[in-house]
């Protein structure tokens, strides 16, 4: 019956147990600075990374934040690990609710943070029974045909 010898140290070529010994505690060696440059490396990473990046502002629930090109919208989650926002946005506008911070900025109330500013009272667009905003034409300006 023949037993299966696999060979231990395939890194290495054949060599005496002594020279075994050196090549392998070598190898050793070389792993444990390779872990440590990786390691000073990591520390750098992270440190580079904080030093560029501001501390995210602090949202909570029920605040208003205001997206881009878009109006502003309410927050319903906020996850201050990921410096994620979840806001209520319209089925319409099929995009992914959750936002990260820095793109968002807060929204000023005007008759609150500016009581001096004039409001304008804009009505909530209607909703017709399959989610989508109603919209009244008041006129066709031109056609192709």
């Amino acid at each position: 019956m023949h037993a299966f010898k696999p060979a231990i140290f395939t890194i290495f070529p054949q060599q005496s147990p002594n020279q075994l010994s050196k090549s392998f505690a070598n190898h050793a060696a070389k792993l444990k600075a390779t872990h440590a440059a990786l390691a000073k490396s990591l520390i750098e990473q992270k440190t580079t990374y904080n030093c560029q990046h501001n501390t995210p502002p602090n949202y909570k629930v029920s605040d208003w934040l205001l997206v881009p090109c878009l109006r502003p919208f309410y927050i319903t989650a906020f996850n201050s690990n990921t410096d994620n926002a979840t806001l209520e946005l319209p089925p319409t506008l099929h995009i992914h609710p959750t936002f990260y911070v820095q793109v968002l900025k807060p929204f000023i109330i005007p008759h609150t943070d500016f009581p001096h500013w004039e409001t304008y009272n804009n009505p909530a667009p209607e909703i017709d029974e399959e989610g989508f905003e109603v919209f009244e034409v008041a006129e066709i300006l031109d056609h192709h045909a």
